[in-house]
């Protein structure tokens, strides 16, 4: 792990949007990676606000039994240092200044990485699930345990809870939104019929015992693969389904030259009014009929029915 070299003013100063690193990202973690640095900056601020909250507390004799304001210090530390940001707090340079320049030098590299074609797993999620920007950064917070277990420990410090390792609602909405008028309107994002917990991008934990605000949050298993760049098919459909690539093909296409290039020219125009956002094609037949092989046509990876 790579320890950044310390800011200094100079370089504070220095660093203007027009001096924004615009390379494309190359690697879904790559791009995880930064987004995580903006959830640190986060962490920090509101770490920070929660210590001088804290200050002579009546848990001080409990020290122990507790995450220590020291440990907090040196996970945050060790978490910001050794990301090599390259866009970090400073005295001279509070954390929200930073942020938004960490944020402008994402959004210049999600650009430059659409414009060479890549697609990153999070932002095709957005896209694919119409989420919200919020929502993105929600999914995110929900994230971290998975991608990082200190994130579980900052967690458990910020809700008062050793054992709490997953985020709750509250604190989700206390790192992302500032005003309490926007974090009452911003809860709608797990409302019940909202895209994250619709379509199971987010589990939340049923526990009636426990106030709606503080229940643990956690990004189903398969999102967390797909995030990674892994996109396994769902386990549910083991002995239904298999995913086909081109290199994977076995069998020969059998099929009429004519019907195939028909079939084909159906298939691209269904898939490009929509962005490949959802399209199912089902290609049934004998075996023998020559469906894998035209499945691993034309398509990066294709499910055909088995």
């Amino acid at each position: 792990m790579s320890t950044a070299r310390p800011e200094t003013a100079t370089d504070a100063q220095a660093r203007t949007p027009a001096a924004l690193p615009t390379d494309a990202y190359r690697t879904a973690w790559e791009h995880l990676a930064d987004e995580l640095r903006t959830l640190d900056l986060r962490l920090v601020m509101r770490a920070g606000r929660q210590q001088r909250g804290r200050d002579g507390g009546p848990l001080d004799p409990f020290k122990g039994l507790v995450i220590s304001h020291e440990e907090v210090a040196d996970l945050l530390r060790d978490l910001v240092d050794g990301r090599d940001a390259g866009v970090v707090a400073t005295e001279h340079d509070p954390g929200r200044a930073a942020l938004r320049r960490l944020e402008d030098r994402i959004e210049a590299r999600l650009a430059a990485s659409a414009c060479s074609g890549l697609q990153l797993p999070l932002p095709q999620l957005a896209r694919l699930f119409g989420l919200t920007a919020l929502e993105t950064q929600a999914l995110l917070v929900c994230l971290a345990p998975d991608l990082d277990p200190r994130y579980g420990k900052l967690f458990a410090y910020l809700q008062d809870d050793v054992t709490r390792k997953r985020p709750g609602l509250d604190l989700v909405l206390g790192l992302l939104v500032d005003e309490m008028s926007q974090a009452l309107e911003a809860r709608a994002v797990f409302h019940q019929q909202a895209p994250l917990v619709r379509y199971h991008l987010c589990r939340v934990a049923d526990d009636a015992a426990v106030p709606a605000a503080s229940r643990s949050l956690a990004v189903d298993e398969r999102i967390v693969q797909y995030l990674l760049g892994y996109r396994p098919i769902d386990g549910r459909l083991d002995g239904l389904a298999e995913l086909v690539a081109p290199a994977e093909a076995t069998s020969p296409v059998i099929v009429d030259e004519g019907v195939k290039e028909r079939i084909l020219a159906f298939v691209r125009a269904c898939v490009a009014p929509n962005d490949g956002q959802g399209v199912a094609i089902h290609l049934f037949g004998p075996a023998g009929s020559g469906r894998r092989g035209l499945a691993a046509i034309d398509r990066p990876a294709t499910c055909t029915q088995r």
